[in-house]
């Protein structure tokens, strides 16, 4: 009898055991709470380089002022150009240069013209492009510009004084190719 009273004795304990362990779960409180934290609103910014006062127009700037139709040896002439920043962000921007001869026989009047890029109005001080010939292929340093600001930048085009006489009646257009980016 001994056997089978300790198995009732066991099983009353568990029978307690699962009564207790069942009413401790069910009576047992727990307060919570949340709370949500919703973002502000992510957006890229811009960048936009626009040439020429005003700068409304994305389109390529005719930039014909720069132009001399009866040069001679010696003869230089001057344009200015802005550069604007019509984006919201800053950007560094760089520009080559190429030219497209034409005229008579085999001319190289492009080669033969010296250009030089100053950042001013006036076209002193440091010259921006090396080679100073109209084909290059950036600036010596790519120029910063903060969103919303412009810089002014002047062209100096010279045919030096010792030009090659085959260059009479020759001709030649410049193309400026302004590239900016975000760094």
């Amino acid at each position: 009898m001994r056997p089978t009273r300790l198995k009732d004795r066991v099983r009353a304990l568990l029978a307690v055991g699962t009564v207790l362990g069942l009413g401790a779960v069910g009576t047992l409180a727990a307060w919570t709470d949340s709370s949500t934290a919703a973002t502000g609103t992510f957006s890229t910014g811009t960048i936009d380089i626009r040439l020429g006062p005003g700068a409304t127009d994305p389109n390529p700037f005719a930039f014909t002022s720069f132009a001399l139709a009866t040069m001679a040896p010696g003869s230089t002439t001057t344009a200015t150009l802005q550069v604007n920043n019509s984006g919201s962000l800053p950007f560094t921007y760089n520009v080559s240069g190429s030219a497209t001869n034409s005229g008579a026989g085999n001319d190289q009047l492009g080669s033969a013209l010296t250009l030089q890029i100053y950042a001013s109005s006036s076209c002193t001080g440091t010259v921006l492009n090396s080679p100073a010939t109209f084909t290059f292929s950036s600036l010596t340093a790519a120029r910063p510009l903060a969103a919303g600001a412009n810089e002014t930048l002047c062209f100096k085009a010279t045919l030096p004084s010792d030009a090659n006489t085959a260059l009479q009646g020759a001709s030649t257009v410049g193309s400026f190719v302004f590239t900016a980016t975000n760094s």
